[in-house]
């Protein structure tokens, strides 16, 4: 039987650090994984416990599946480790396997969550960042599979799509908020009040940082602020029973809720989590929601069968420039009284609204719903669907040109 050797690793993660880095991945010459937990610090250096980790165990201490003693008192290599590192700027750690179990004096108490320690490390950096930066930060956190052990990576495409539609939502859950200002503050905000800005990536499940484009005001608020807001309250509704859900989700209909639906719809196609916190200047701590898998998908469900809620009437006055009846689906192009283009496709509740309608020759007031979509590369996309075309013989004042979002 072969005897294990001491072998000297180097640290590539801190999972966890106070004085010192107390928690600590670290890779051999052959990659192999190893945490570390700080047990004392000596006169020559630190001592650490070790054991070898895989991956998929890493993903499991990490999202609160073990705590970090069950990590080191039962390792998939049933082997510890002692580390012995110098005070020195070197990241190096000498292993040297030991002979029987580690004292008990090594190992933390049974309860320590390393995932409650990371939610806490990063509540102190948003609150921090928020404040230097004098705007919303938020932390947007996605757990896909290939981010689940000891690389922080994740597919590109994947990424762009959870980024691209939680930039939708934040955006119209701004357009939401900003009925809620008065008329100055509205005018006051900037075009791109509600795009985020990357300022930030960090390991692990993998983490982008976002501030928002509009600063906070004297009291620390901000419109961003208040579009999370709108996006905390729509989140919690994942958590509630159907019927509770259903009520919160009502409360938000048309656009904003177009935008949950498509990212609730990519949780569950991808069947991959995420989970968000931010805060604001003015706020004593970060706030957020994560999602599971299941609860998104519990989401779509809900939203499928109430289908109203996700889109906005529309009505305009306006002539055909084309229409297109086969093959389906069947779409339409018209111009407004303004000359403005209008195009979109007939409401599959009501596919016979262009019969009888004439080229440019008559005018008719339109009336349907204006969808939040996803394309098939996942970009969302505003779309109206036909409900009917009333011939029309003169313009009343009061016809709205859109409707309210």
């Amino acid at each position: 039987m072969a005897v294990a050797r001491a072998v000297s690793v180097e640290v590539s993660t801190v999972l966890y650090q106070t004085d010192a880095p107390e928690i600590v991945l670290c890779r051999d010459r052959v990659g192999s994984t190893y945490l570390c937990c700080l047990v004392a610090l000596l006169h020559e250096g630190m001592r650490y416990l070790a054991v070898q980790i895989s991956g998929e165990r890493l993903a499991d201490l990490r999202s609160g599946v073990i705590d970090l003693r069950a990590a080191l008192v039962g390792p998939e290599m049933a082997l510890h480790y002692e580390g012995l590192s110098s005070d020195s700027a070197s990241p190096s750690i000498v292993l040297t396997p030991l002979e029987a179990p580690p004292p008990e004096s090594w190992l933390p108490d049974d309860g320590f969550m390393l995932n409650d320690v990371e939610a806490e490390a990063d509540d102190i950096a948003i609150s921090k960042d928020s404040l230097v930066k004098n705007a919303a930060v938020i932390v947007y956190t996605i757990d896909p599979p290939e981010a689940r052990g000891t690389t922080a990576r994740v597919d590109a495409d994947r990424l762009a799509a959870y980024v691209r539609n939680f930039q939708e939502l934040v955006k119209r859950a701004g357009d939401r908020a900003k009925t809620r200002l008065n008329a100055a503050a509205r005018k006051a905000l900037p075009d791109d009040a509600f795009t985020l800005r990357v300022f930030a990536v960090s390991p692990g499940s993998f983490k982008v940082h976002f501030e928002a484009s509009d600063a906070a005001n004297l009291y620390g608020a901000s419109a961003t602020g208040e579009a999370m807001i709108e996006i905390d309250r729509l989140m919690q509704s994942a958590h509630l029973p159907p019927a509770e859900a259903i009520a919160v989700l009502a409360e938000s209909k048309g656009h904003v809720l177009g935008a949950y639906y498509e990212l609730m719809r990519l949780v569950a196609k991808q069947n991959v989590p995420f989970s968000y916190r931010w805060s604001d200047p003015g706020l004593p701590t970060s706030q957020g929601f994560g999602v599971s898998v299941a609860e998104a998908r519990a989401i779509v469900a809900i939203l499928e069968t109430q289908d109203t809620l996700k889109s906005v009437p529309f009505s305009f006055y306006g002539r055909f420039t084309s229409v297109k009846t086969e093959p389906p689906p069947f779409s339409w192009i018209a111009r407004d009284d303004d000359g403005k283009k209008r195009q979109g496709f007939l409401h599959e509740d009501h596919t016979n609204a262009l019969d009888g309608v004439r080229i440019k020759a008559s005018r008719y007031l339109l009336l349907g719903e204006e969808r939040l979509l996803a394309s098939p590369k996942g970009e969302p996309a505003l779309k109206l669907f036909l409900v009917s075309a009333e011939p029309q013989d003169s313009t009343p004042s009061d016809v709205q040109q859109i409707g309210d979002r």
